[in-house]
């Protein structure tokens, strides 16, 4: 699981999926979950950020099922 925490979130979105993929690649494992946290996500951003995979939450309270940390 891979968490990023931002002030905004819009024209990040592809941005924050290569930084996933560099991850799995640096560390040969395999991100079972993206997330997103911010205040401020652009509509068009969560359309995308849908499309690969990636959730997104406006506060960490939303976010569910974070295992055991």
């Amino acid at each position: 699981m891979l968490v990023e925490i931002l002030h905004e979130w819009g024209r990040y979105v592809y941005l924050s999926e290569r930084k996933v993929r560099f991850y799995e690649r640096s560390h040969d494992r395999k991100a079972d979950r993206m997330i997103v946290i911010s205040p401020m996500i652009d509509e068009k951003a969560r359309q995308a950020a849908k499309e690969l995979g990636i959730e997104t939450y406006s506060d960490s309270l939303e976010v569910e099922n974070l295992g055991s940390w």
